[in-house]
């Protein structure tokens, strides 16, 4: 047996992994060469970039100029910064473009630490140049373009004080005629020294110029020297237009000595018959003092008065009874260096009625026969200072001798009336004598007993009456009421007569006769009827604002609310007068008159108004008023506007109830009746 040995092939797997580190050397000798090749062209591609930029030229930056806005002091210098965006470390070129307009730059410097700014100086031509510049200026960086314009604004202020006011004068109160210092202490914090010339008015006085240099203090003295009594306030500006400059002067004077009021009206006291009022002295001061009064003739009160120290004394002045006329007069007051004056004003008392005869209660004619007629006199007297309006009547069996009607007695005087009898009837008999004013009535009473005439005396009579013309027997009058007096006009039923006795005077004289009046007097008269007497110009105050916007707010049988404007100027108190009509005896006519109502008292109407509450009026009854305010002297505001208003009649059941109720009551009453007569009510007996 044989065996074969196969044949191999050693040399193949050599050859072949041979080849294969053949191949990877090679490649990896080809990467090497590849890679150290890369790295080479990198570099070269910088130094070539680096070439280029070299010389390639540098780019243009264009920067930015910014606007400066700066103050200055007028007539000096100032730097100026300028500056710009740039973008860049290099220097920064900087350029004027327009020149300011009042004031001059110097040439541009270079800033020390910024290369984008640069520093100017500007200087401002003169203090009284304008305080408003500007000017314009450019940059660039290297070669490069300018860049636009920028505005660098210049504001300025001139140098000037500023005053400041650290304490203000305190003068409190002092007397009038005397003088107190007091010290004003200034600060100049401003930037220039103050000259001033200080205009002072009365009463305060002071240094004539005023000099502070910058940041110093300053005091001056101030005077105080009122002449006169009340408060005093001034406001100084030192500097005008500076708040902080102002100075407030205030002080207070009062009167050592004074008299309220100084003018005064003396009222008429019905209880007493006199025409009085109070005046007010006041001491001020710390010690007693006396003070003199001279009265003018007629006017009573005393001559020395006393004080004590910080005193007031109430002095009464009165005019005594028997003084009855218009009063005017001036009191002189002197007390020390002090004197004043009080104008006093009164007018006559009203007109008053008196029966002086006779002095009994009545008059006795005692017994006579009916043929013989004796007369008796009642003389009536006017104790007032105004005229009286008489008017005498007769009752039946007696007459007044003369015309009879209204007659006149001017003040102070007296007017007989004799009084007759006429009558056939035998017996007592009595009657009166009325007398009728504005003032009251009066009844002086008369008796007598007729007895039967005696033969002779008839006898006598008869030849005696063919001679004399028997008397006229007057109208018997109606009787009225007895009254108070009151102060009121008189309103004559007939022709005013002559105050002459009617003895002497006949009955045709005793009538006026008017003359005729010209358009003016009857336009005055009617003006006197419709707006009564104007008030005195001496007793408005023209400072008091006039009473607006009076009207009635509500109103009741017994009272009337009425409200006004609230004026600018408060009075001290307000007046309300109420019109009516009387009869003047000058004028021959009827005038309206204005009296002061007492009974009101303040009523509240708002914030905006004034209100007041009439109260103790008449139901029904029509009322014009006016209002004025009044001030402490007692001078008066323009009268307001009057208004015309009236009080509702009191409650009562009205006529058409009453005869509701009375028909209501006679149905009932025939409703019973016809059911009675016709059986429907049976009565049992």
């Amino acid at each position: 047996m044989s065996f074969s040995v196969p044949s191999m092939n050693f040399w193949r797997p050599v050859t072949r992994v041979a080849g294969l580190s053949l191949v990877l050397i090679l490649s990896c000798g080809s990467l090497t060469a590849d890679l150290a090749t890369g790295v080479s062209k990198k570099e070269k591609e910088k130094e070539r970039r680096d070439k280029d930029d070299k010389k390639r030229p540098e780019p243009a930056y264009l920067p930015e100029a910014r606007p400066v806005a700066m103050r200055f002091v007028a007539g000096q210098s100032v730097d100026i910064e300028l500056s710009a965006a740039s973008g860049t470390v290099r220097q920064v070129e900087f350029l004027i473009r327009q020149t300011p307009q009042y004031g001059t730059l110097s040439a541009i410097r270079p800033h020390v630490s910024d290369s984008s700014k640069a520093v100017v100086t500007y200087t401002h031509s003169s203090p009284q140049a304008s305080l408003a510049d500007n000017f314009t200026f450019a940059c660039r960086v290297a070669d490069s373009s300018w860049s636009a314009p920028a505005t660098v604004t210049l504001v300025g202020q001139r140098m000037e004080p500023k005053i400041e006011v650290i304490e203000n004068p305190s003068f409190g109160r002092i007397f009038a005629g005397e003088e107190k210092l007091s010290r004003v202490t200034v600060r100049n914090v401003g930037s220039s020294p103050l000259e001033k010339t200080l205009d002072w008015q009365e009463p305060w006085s002071g240094p004539a110029t005023l000099s502070v240099p910058v940041g110093a203090t300053q005091e001056f003295l101030v005077t105080f020297r009122p002449t006169k009594a009340g408060e005093y306030r001034q406001d100084m500006v030192i500097q005008p237009g500076i708040t902080s400059s102002r100075v407030i002067l205030y002080g207070d004077s009062a009167l050592p000595f004074s008299v309220s009021p100084s003018r005064l009206h003396l009222d008429f006291k019905e209880t007493t018959g006199e025409r009085a009022a109070m005046i007010s002295l006041v001491n001020a001061r710390d010690v007693a003092v006396k003070a003199e009064v001279a009265l003018p003739p007629g006017l009573q009160g005393p001559s020395v008065v006393e004080l004590a120290p910080s005193s007031r004394v109430d002095v009464r002045l009165y005019l005594p009874e028997n003084h009855v006329e218009k009063f005017s007069g001036k009191v002189a007051i002197k007390s020390g260096d002090s004197s004043t004056t009080v104008d006093i004003d009164a007018k006559p008392t009203p007109a008053t009625m008196r029966v002086v005869s006779p002095t009994e209660s009545e008059i006795d004619f005692g017994r006579v026969t009916g043929r013989y007629k004796p007369t008796r006199e009642v003389v009536v007297e006017n104790r007032g200072g105004e005229s009286l309006v008489v008017e005498a009547k007769a009752i039946t069996p007696f007459a007044l001798e003369g015309a009879g009607g209204a007659v006149t007695i001017e003040p102070r005087q007296r007017r007989v009336f004799k009084v007759s009898f006429q009558t056939d009837r035998l017996g007592p008999q009595t009657g009166h004598v009325e007398l009728l004013s504005g003032t009251g009535r009066i009844l002086v009473p008369l008796k007598v007993e007729v007895e039967e005439a005696k033969a002779s005396e008839t006898v006598a009579s008869a030849q005696s009456g063919s001679m004399q013309t028997p008397a006229t027997t007057p109208k018997v009058q109606p009787a009225v009421s007895e009254v108070q007096p009151a102060r009121v006009s008189a309103f004559p039923s007939a022709p005013v007569a002559s105050s002459t006795p009617d003895t002497e005077t006949p009955a045709e004289e005793d009538e006026v006769v008017l003359p005729k009046r010209t358009r003016m007097q009857s336009a005055m008269l009617a003006l006197l009827a419709t707006s009564g007497m104007p008030l005195p110009k001496g007793s408005i105050n023209p400072y008091l604002d006039k009473v607006r916007g009076l009207g009635v707010n509500e109103r009741d049988s017994s009272s009337i609310t009425v409200s006004w404007e609230k004026p600018s100027v408060m009075p001290s108190g307000w007046t309300v007068e109420l019109a009516s009509m009387a009869y003047n005896q000058e004028y021959n006519s009827f005038v309206k008159i204005w009296t002061r109502y007492q009974n009101w008292k303040p009523a509240e109407v708002g914030d905006e108004r004034i209100g007041i509450r009439l109260f103790a009026l008449r139901p029904g009854e029509q009322y014009e008023m006016r209002v004025m305010g009044v001030d402490r002297e007692g001078k008066f505001s323009k009268p307001s506007d009057p208004i015309l208003t009236s009080t509702p009649d009191s409650w009562r059941v009205p006529a058409w109830a009453w005869r509701l109720m009375i028909v209501g009551a006679l149905s009932l009453v025939g409703y019973v009746l016809f059911r009675m007569r016709r059986g429907d009510f049976l009565v049992e007996a």
